[in-house]
């Protein structure tokens, strides 16, 4: 298959899996939305938005490793591309790490419905 088509197919294949997820988050939403109260609706955005927090982290983290990859790649610097590779593995154990400990310690809040940790 030529290079254009492939490149089409894949985007194409990328569009329609980014309509499935915008669809399910929906129809996800919109059945918690009716099966919970408004308290515990709130707590699950919450969770949700940390969450997304985590996921954007990531995303950004192994968008750079993908950069300096490809930039290392087209220099056949390959020696190099084993340390960047094994540094950057590292830097997102690290970070992932902090975020879950982070997450754990400040858990509290969302479980305890009770907690208001906005009250003076």
């Amino acid at each position: 298959m030529p290079k254009k088509k492939s490149h089409l197919k894949n985007s194409t294949q990328y569009l329609f899996a980014t309509f499935a997820v915008i669809i399910s988050n929906y129809f996800f939403h919109l059945i918690a939305a009716h099966g919970l109260n408004s308290l515990d609706y709130g707590v699950l955005s919450g969770l949700f938005a940390f969450f997304g927090f985590i996921a954007f982290t990531g995303v950004s983290l192994q968008t750079k490793a993908i950069e300096i990859s490809s930039r290392l790649i087209a220099n056949h610097q390959f020696d190099k591309l084993k340390t960047e590779r094994k540094k950057w593995l590292l830097i997102t154990f690290v970070i992932s790490i902090i975020l879950t400990i982070l997450f754990a310690i400040f858990s509290k809040f969302f479980v305890n419905s009770n907690t208001d940790i906005f009250a003076p």
